[in-house]
């Protein structure tokens, strides 16, 4: 937060936000001089189809599209370059088939992330069986936004979630708090613990079946994972 203020009150002109959410428009003016512009992006959503899924996607295009106006770029440029976006790596990444099931990869490790990623899954799969296979990332993390995990887990769109040991990152491990734990305190029985690293593939792999989606999300060893399954 502090880094995001330090931001603000170095911009001298204009500020492409959304201010939607309560309280975000008085922040933003408590730290901004009196010759900057706010541009609400959230009331100029839009109004064509991207080739990637989610509603943070059609948010972060509609940012974009301000952004671009804002440094002279053509309307119809912006839009076809936005249509034409298929995403990045390790974003809602499609890795292959196996056995008939779709897998993909994705980056998301924090409570937020994998909210609204697989809810965008669920928007594009409406009728497919989704098995999450996530892995935390880092035990300080895991620490911090316990509570946030559980709220998320316990909610989730997804039709089984596998939760693997959590991956150490740079980190030693205290002692403090373990997937196993995790996975007691959401307490949902679509949810379970699945263990390290090494047994991961070979305990998932009889879990799919054809037509499936399988999304592996984490920050750590999951995108490695996925490619392993599928090749």
């Amino acid at each position: 937060k502090e880094s995001f203020k330090k931001f603000l009150e170095s911009t001298k002109q204009k500020i492409v936000a959304n201010l939607s959410n309560p309280g975000v428009e008085q922040t933003l003016a408590s730290h901004l001089t009196s010759g900057n512009t706010i541009i609400d992006y959230s009331k100029h959503l839009i109004g064509f189809p991207l080739q990637i899924p989610g509603e943070f996607n059609i948010m972060n295009a509609s940012a974009a599209f301000q952004v671009g106006l804002i440094l002279g770029i053509a309307p119809k440029t912006i839009k076809k370059s936005l249509q034409n976006y298929k995403g990045v790596g390790r974003r809602f990444e499609y890795i292959g088939t196996y056995l008939g099931a779709k897998v993909y990869s994705d980056f998301g490790h924090h409570p937020t992330e994998i909210k609204v990623t697989m809810e965008a899954v669920r928007q594009k799969f409406p009728k497919q069986r989704i098995l999450l296979v996530y892995q935390p990332h880092m035990f300080s993390r895991t620490i911090a936004l316990f509570p946030d995990f559980v709220k998320v887990f316990q909610n989730l769109p997804a039709d089984k979630t596998f939760i693997m040991d959590i991956s150490p990152s740079r980190e030693v491990d205290t002692g403090l708090v373990t997937s196993k734990q995790l996975v007691k305190a959401i307490n949902n029985p679509s949810v379970s613990h699945l263990g390290g690293v090494t047994t991961t593939l070979e305990k998932i792999k009889p879990e799919i079946k054809s037509n499936d989606i399988v999304f592996f999300m984490g920050a750590g060893d999951t995108d490695k994972l996925a490619k392993e399954l599928v090749n």
